[in-house]
Order: structure tokens, then C-alpha cells, then sequence
């Protein structure tokens, strides 16, 4: 009931905290959830809710095409944890990884973003919100600058400094690095097909984790 209380109040802002929150409560040997990966938390996030409810996770939709409202069910443990939506690191993987800004000539050594990225990531937006802009449109510059470790071989620490370069990517400069970011990843894939029932619309997205996660559905 804790975990469903939580999640219950889970938002833009809180809801990494909240996972810090049921991983500490949840998981032995205890962890910290600092230290995990995104892709990790996020698995480890799914295993927590299909080990403790035996009903599938139903989350709202609304369809693109026809407008109106829908429920989506997902029985997490038959639909997505499962091997083929697995993706795993090479052994041999190491941290940081350098990508080769083509139209720049920059060359970045960059990391897997990991809880203690994700709070300052919700710092800054929350910072944004107060002043009244776009915390998601604000914050996807910085995003990418908490990947970067190193600049050309130097090791940059101020998060200003990263996100100044990042602010001056030309469209090549972001493609590579998303294209790079991407051979690069690990993790489960979490997107779902949802059909609305009213007019058949299939849509394609990344499962949402609503307040809803916990509860029985």
C-alpha cells in the first residue's frame, strides 16, 4: 500500500524521487538508486510492480485520431519483460563513450545518464516552471549536456560549460549524437501499441508510469 501512496501523488517533478523512494523501500541487498542507469531503474521499476500485483496495469489514453478517452491494458510480465525486448551492452562496454561531432569536428566523451543526473534534470525544470517557461521544452538542451563528461579529451565538471556547447549543435551535430546515443543504449523496450476501441487508431509510444502503476486493475 506504501508504493501505491506514493505513486498515487507521482508527477513531472516528483516522479524520479518516487523511485528512489520504492527502491529503497523494496530492494534487498539495499541499493543506491543513485547509481543506477535510467534503462536500469526502469526495469528494475517494472519487476518491482509484476512481482507484487497478479493484475495487469491499465493506464488512460486518449485517441489522436477520434479524441476520445480509453483505458490500455499491459500485463507487464507477459508483454514487456520478456527476452526479445531485451538489449543488452556489449562486455566489453565501457564509460565514458566518445561521439564524433561530423559537422563541428567536437568529440565527446559521454556517459549513461543515472539517477543522480535525473535530480538535477528536475532542478532545472523546476527552476524553469517558476519562471514560468516550458520545463520540457527548456530542459531537452540540458538533458544532453548531463551525457557529457569530457570536451575534445577535457574533462568538463560545469554543467553551464556543457550546456553552452550543446546550445550551439547544429541539426548535423544533434543527429550524430542522438544516432550515437542510440547504438549505445541498453535496456527493455517499454513501447506499446495502444487501439482505441472506438474508431481503431493504432498509436505507438513509450509506456507512461501513471499514478496508476500500483493500483489493481
Amino acid at each position: 500500500i506504501k508504493e501505491t501512496k506514493l505513486f498515487a501523488s507521482v508527477n513531472r517533478s516528483s516522479g524520479d524521487a518516487i523511485f528512489n523512494q520504492i527502491f529503497q523501500s523494496c530492494v534487498e541487498p539495499k541499493i543506491n538508486p543513485y547509481d543506477l542507469i535510467v534503462w536500469d531503474r526502469i526495469f528494475l521499476m517494472l519487476c518491482i510492480r509484476s512481482l507484487s500485483s497478479r493484475y495487469p496495469y491499465q493506464f488512460p489514453m486518449k485517441c489522436a485520431f477520434c479524441k476520445k478517452q480509453y483505458f490500455f491494458t499491459v500485463n507487464i510480465k507477459k508483454d514487456l519483460l520478456v527476452e526479445e525486448r531485451m538489449n543488452y551492452l556489449p562486455e566489453n562496454f565501457m564509460e565514458p563513450f566518445d561521439i564524433k561531432l561530423l559537422d563541428s569536428g567536437t568529440t565527446l566523451s559521454c556517459k549513461h545518464l543515472k539517477g543522480q543526473d535525473l535530480q538535477e534534470i528536475a532542478k532545472f525544470e523546476d527552476a524553469k516552471a517558476r519562471e514560468g517557461l516550458d520545463p520540457a521544452k527548456e530542459s531537452y538542451s540540458f538533458r544532453i549536456a548531463q551525457h557529457i563528461v569530457a570536451i575534445d579529451g577535457v574533462q568538463v565538471k560545469s554543467p553551464m560549460q556543457k550546456l553552452a556547447l550543446v546550445d550551439k549543435f547544429t541539426s548535423i551535430d544533434e543527429e550524430d549524437f542522438q544516432v550515437a546515443m542510440e547504438e549505445n543504449s541498453c535496456g527493455l523496450d517499454t513501447t506499446v501499441n495502444p487501439t482505441c476501441p472506438h474508431c481503431g487508431w493504432e498509436e505507438e509510444l513509450y509506456m507512461p508510469m501513471t499514478a496508476e502503476f500500483f493500483r489493481p486493475s
